[in-house]
Parts: C-alpha cells; structure tokens; sequence
C-alpha cells in the first residue's frame, strides 16, 4: 500500500507536532507517563487480585490442597497467638 505524498506530509506534521510537545513541554509528558503508570499500576493490583481470590474460592470449594492445608494448620498451632 503506498502513500500519497498528501498523506505522508500529514503523517510528518503529526510526528513534528508530537516531538515539539515532548521537547517543549516535557512537564506534560511528565504526569501522561505518570498517569498512566498509576493506571497501570493500580488495573495490575486489582487484576492479582482478582485472580488470587478467584483461585483461593476454587481451591476452597474442592477441599484445598492437602499438603497446604497441612501446614498452614501446623504453623497456626506453632504461633503463640
């Protein structure tokens, strides 16, 4: 697929347009990344967790893993608590 030379000058304005706002205004692009990686951040969190609770209602709901249930159950005896 080739390019008009139209649109290849409209794609060079927008790269230009892009640079200029990174090098210019770096404050913007500052808090855009930092924004993002909140978001991020914070979709990763609830996403594990999620996940965590999904698989510890399975594992509930067949019984457990013995041997994990088995430890736990020892260490909860083992604390002085």
């Amino acid at each position: 697929m080739e390019q008009t030379e139209q649109e290849i000058i409209k794609t060079t304005k927008k790269l230009i347009s892009a640079l200029d706002v990174a090098y210019n205004k770096p404050g913007i692009l500052f808090w855009s990344g930092f924004i993002k990686g909140v978001g991020y951040g914070l979709g990763a969190t609830v996403g594990a967790a999620l996940i965590l609770i999904t698989l510890s209602w399975l594992l509930r709901q067949l019984g457990g893993i013995p041997t994990f249930t088995t430890w736990v159950n020892q260490l909860n005896q083992s604390l002085p608590f």
